[in-house]
């Protein structure tokens, strides 16, 4: 009898050790969880991400560190690819909107002093180019009376819309060059 009894008085004292014991940990100690991440700082996560070896994690955050870099906000604009990389979508939206239109109003602005150093908006000459007469005038660019018809010539050239009426005459070698020129830089 003595047998049973402290076969039973070990029982308890086994179910009170496995109340106290932590449960078996199935997953990795050094895996975040979301709680854990929230608290930590941006220092803590370099130095684990370093350790994983992954360029960028699944939110997005990079794994990559600057060392030894002087002056990182001259670089970032000085550097086209990694500042497009690194920007926002909107930001991204307002470049190419803002090149596209900067573009578009320089090479306006150059025709638009082509023509005038030409003589083609003076009052004579956009006359005589709209009449029958014998001697007609010429102008660089036809179809144009102002800043707008040059702007738009501009916008044409660049994405080779099509002219329409308003195209380049030989009569201004400068006009062909730089409309030359646009088209070159409009499919960069």
């Amino acid at each position: 009898m003595s047998d049973t009894d402290s076969d039973l008085g070990i029982i308890p004292v086994i179910m009170n050790r496995m109340k106290k014991k932590t449960p078996i940990q199935r997953f990795r100690k050094d895996v975040d969880t979301d709680e854990e991440s929230l608290y930590e700082s941006t220092h803590q996560k370099v130095k684990k991400m370093n350790k994983k070896k992954r360029v960028v994690l699944k939110d997005g955050f990079t794994n990559v560190t600057y060392k030894n870099i002087s002056k990182k906000r001259r670089r970032y604009i000085s550097d086209l690819y990694t500042t497009l990389l690194d920007s926002s979508w909107t930001y991204c939206v307002l470049m190419f909107t803002t090149s596209f239109y900067g573009s578009w109003i320089i090479f306006g602005g150059i025709y638009y002093l082509i023509s005038v150093m030409h003589g083609d908006f003076m009052e004579e000459n956009l006359s005589s180019s709209a009449s029958n007469s014998s001697e007609k005038w010429i102008p660089c660019i036809l179809e144009t009376d102002g800043f707008a018809a040059c702007f738009l010539f501009s916008l044409e050239t660049q994405h080779t819309i099509g002219y329409g009426t308003r195209q380049t005459t030989t009569e201004c070698p400068d006009a062909m060059f730089v409309m030359s020129v646009q088209a070159v830089l409009g499919c960069i």
